[in-house]
């Protein structure tokens, strides 16, 4: 839900997060080195092929960090188990290809 996305990224400004659109390079401040941390989110349709992100489209190698691998944060995203395949392919591909990451999923009780 866009209010639920604005929140967060709301939340993550607030607390000195960088924040970054998931669709341009991170802007680095002249002279600067770019922040460790950038808070990024989306409403993404795992069920849908044709529109899919992927780690590629985060464009995080650009920023040349030692630690290459990906912390995904994830809440109320377990709805079909019908569906469960196709979120675990879309994780997947938003992890680093060869140095993985860590998918944290929260599910509130229904």
């Amino acid at each position: 839900e866009p209010y639920a996305l604005h929140c967060v990224m709301a939340s993550a400004a607030i607390n000195n997060l960088a924040t970054a659109p998931i669709s341009s390079e991170q802007e680095v401040v002249a002279g600067g080195t770019p922040p460790l941390i950038t808070a990024r989110s989306s409403i993404d349709d795992w069920t849908r092929t044709d529109k899919n992100i992927s780690y590629k489209d985060l464009q995080l190698d650009a920023l040349d960090y030692d630690n290459k691998q990906t912390l995904i944060l994830a809440s109320d995203i377990l709805y079909e188990p019908s569906s469960m395949d196709s979120l675990a392919t879309k994780l997947r591909n938003l992890l680093h290809p060869t140095d993985g990451g860590y998918v944290l999923i929260t599910d509130p009780e229904k």
